[in-house]
């Protein structure tokens, strides 16, 4: 797909049709191809590089709500 682009002459476009992938996909492969070389073409970890840690995650409570009124 990428030599096809690079050195066929192939669009970015029609090889994204013929590969049966999305433009933006081709467009991806293709810059890792010239930035970084056949290297860049491998499988590459789809895992965040980082990990959140300690971050507490807004809860909901799901129910009747409760509301107090204070009459004079």
């Amino acid at each position: 797909m990428v030599r096809s682009v690079v050195d066929g002459g192939l669009s970015q476009a029609d090889a994204a049709y013929q590969f049966n992938r999305t433009p933006k996909t081709v467009a991806k492969w293709v810059e890792r191809f010239r930035t970084e070389g056949v290297g860049g073409l491998r499988d590459r970890s789809s895992r965040p590089h980082r990990e959140v840690v300690g971050q507490e995650t807004e809860r909901f409570q799901f129910g009747p709500m409760i509301t107090y009124f204070q009459y004079d």
